[in-house]
């Protein structure tokens, strides 16, 4: 791992996680991450920062989206590698905002029309199926009227993915591009109420129970997308997962962990090592290290589902994600001055 620093006051540092790091994770090229570093008492907060470039990212991404569904959908059909490719990148690009539910409550009244997950009853589905039967009229704003479960990235991955019947291409093509425009509305709403930074003007100790409180609700959230899938032992329950139908549902955990572990160096390293607390940021640091490489290789999380070895580097990966859990409650939240026994829900 190397950190290229710059010696301005709103400096950025480079991350660059090799590949000789996320080796287990299968992923062929470097993952560069962009962290801009803040020290107690700045204007610009860098957990702001990121969080903003990432939105900004989303809605690049979902405007991509969108124009490749209207290409295919002009030559006549939605199977294409083009959108498929596109629906993945756009998927990418929301797990770093994925599960936040504190700090910005505009933010996050948008999650849910974004994506509709857990769907444990296939609402998505049973939805999608009886828009296609009405014959529409479709649009964005019609959309905005209707169920979450119709507005956003799982809507999409239904109408992509989801086997043809007969005589339904139009209807799917008119659907899925509502559907995609839509989603560009939910990604600039979710740009907008990252423009303004939420913890500005706020104490050092608020911006650090937001810091760890965003971290402490992304992990909840990957835990339940393991947790989910992997039921019992011996009894799993594959269509549980995100993104089954794309089988990218690993991949997606694998941007999830890269994303919280940015987010970890971004602010609460940077924290914990200026309080002199160098034994716990280290510590943690391995932690994320070695929970990076203990995402199992492949896309599709099912096939780890399918045989006991395979089971257990799934029971592996989340043993690490919760020690990070307890790790922010019970040790980060006490040396930074907060009570324990903190989680995600307590807000700011």
């Amino acid at each position: 791992m190397t950190f290229i620093s710059t010696p301005s006051r709103y400096s950025m540092v480079a991350i660059l996680v090799t590949t000789s790091l996320i080796s287990g994770c299968d992923i062929d090229a470097p993952f560069n991450i962009k962290v801009p570093v803040a020290f107690a008492g700045e204007e610009e907060h860098s957990i702001w920062l990121l969080q903003k470039t990432h939105a900004a990212t989303f809605v690049s991404q979902a405007t991509g989206l969108s124009s490749a569904v209207e290409k295919a959908c002009s030559a006549g059909s939605l199977d294409t590698t083009e959108v498929k490719s596109a629906w993945v990148d756009t998927m990418k690009a929301w797990m770093p905002l994925q599960g936040i539910e504190t700090s910005n409550p505009a933010a996050a009244s948008l999650n849910w029309q974004i994506q509709f997950y857990p769907d444990k009853k296939n609402t998505t589905g049973r939805k999608i199926t009886a828009l296609l039967k009405s014959e529409g009229p479709y649009s964005a704003e019609a959309l905005a009227k209707q169920s979450v479960s119709v507005q956003g990235v799982g809507a999409l991955e239904w109408l992509i993915y989801e086997p043809k019947t007969t005589g339904d291409t139009e209807n799917r093509c008119a659907l899925a591009r509502a559907v995609s425009q839509r989603l560009i509305q939910s990604a600039e709403g979710l740009s907008h109420a990252w423009e303004q930074d939420p913890w500005k003007d706020q104490s050092e100790k608020a911006l650090n129970a937001a810091s760890v409180s965003m971290l402490a609700g992304q992990l909840d959230f990957v835990m339940k997308k393991l947790s989910l899938p992997m039921g019992k032992p011996g009894y799993p329950k594959p269509f549980q997962a995100e993104a089954w139908r794309s089988k990218v549902s690993l991949t997606l955990i694998k941007d999830n962990v890269a994303a919280m572990y940015a987010l970890y160096l971004t602010d609460l390293d940077v924290v914990l090592r200026a309080k002199q607390k160098t034994e716990l940021a280290d510590r943690l640091t391995k932690h994320w290290q070695d929970t990076v490489t203990s995402v199992p290789s492949g896309d599709a999380l099912k096939p780890l589902l399918d045989t006991p070895e395979n089971y257990r580097s799934l029971i592996g990966l989340s043993n690490n994600l919760e020690y990070l859990k307890l790790a922010l409650s019970d040790e980060v939240g006490p040396a930074l001055g907060m009570v324990v026994g903190f989680n995600s829900t307590d807000g700011d």
